[in-house]
């Protein structure tokens, strides 16, 4: 079960899913066009990951928004970033304490976190 994560874009699937495995982590997925850019919008992000019992967001990335995925972090969110495509940003999400990574090529995802340790 800590090995298993679900995470998906529909709030009402994931809240449902949550409430049928509470004892897996469950995530909702976001797009970065639902969090970048205005500061409150990723706060209000947080309350409804909280307000249904998940356990974190799934960041889609066009860019590192840093301030969104701090605030996910502080607030104890699990925090899943997708797609990482360069070794610049898989360094910014360890500094941020991103808890999982999807990348294209999981290898290079390897190399560059291990280059950078």
């Amino acid at each position: 079960e800590e090995r298993t994560w679900f995470v998906g874009f529909d709030l009402a699937v994931m809240a449902t899913l949550k409430h049928m495995l509470p004892s897996f982590r469950v995530l909702l997925n976001v797009e970065p066009e639902d969090y970048e850019g205005e500061p409150h919008v990723a706060a209000k992000l947080a309350d409804t990951v909280r307000e249904e019992n998940l356990d974190g967001i799934g960041a889609g990335l066009r860019r590192v928004d840093g301030h969104a995925l701090r605030l996910w972090k502080e607030l104890g969110l699990i925090l899943f970033a997708w797609v990482v495509r360069d070794a610049e940003t898989a360094q910014r999400l360890r500094e941020i304490g991103v808890d999982a990574a999807a990348a294209d090529c999981p290898a290079e995802l390897r190399k560059w976190l291990s280059e950078q340790a």
